[in-house]
């Protein structure tokens, strides 16, 4: 769909047109209408348009391809580059869970070892107080 190619097709159709109304002898008062034009140019007139407004609308869209898609690329760069900190941020909250996990564990083991201990020191105060 270049320019190029469509110009020398428009030129092409033009030819023909202008050569037979130069061939075709009109009297002074036999011009058409200003606003009236012969089939033929009136077909040329509207496949001209049509080719223009294709060329236009592809021309458009392929702009606005270039344009998006350079936005999109980054923002996809720009979203991978997240993806990878979540993803790491994730593994580093993991293990700190894990290391945290433990450490309520042990404190639990040691709580537990000193309820035992207070348990066993008010039975030997209760024992000591009786025998006074």
């Amino acid at each position: 769909m270049s320019g190029r190619g469509k110009s020398r097709t428009i030129q092409t159709q033009l030819k023909p047109c202008s050569q037979a109304s130069a061939s075709v002898p009109q009297a002074p008062g036999d011009e058409p209408a200003p606003t009236q034009m012969n089939p033929e140019a009136q077909s040329l007139k509207l496949e001209l348009l049509s080719s223009l407004k294709e060329d236009i609308a592809g021309n458009i869209k392929k702009e606005l391809q270039d344009v998006l898609g350079d936005a999109l690329s980054s923002n996809k760069a720009e979203l991978q580059t997240v993806k990878t900190q979540l993803v790491s941020d994730y593994a580093a909250t993991k293990a700190k869970l894990g290391k945290l996990t433990a450490t309520v564990v042990d404190v639990e083991e040691a709580l537990t070892g000193c309820t035992d201990d207070i348990a066993g020191l008010k039975t030997t105060l209760n024992l000591s107080g009786s025998h006074c």
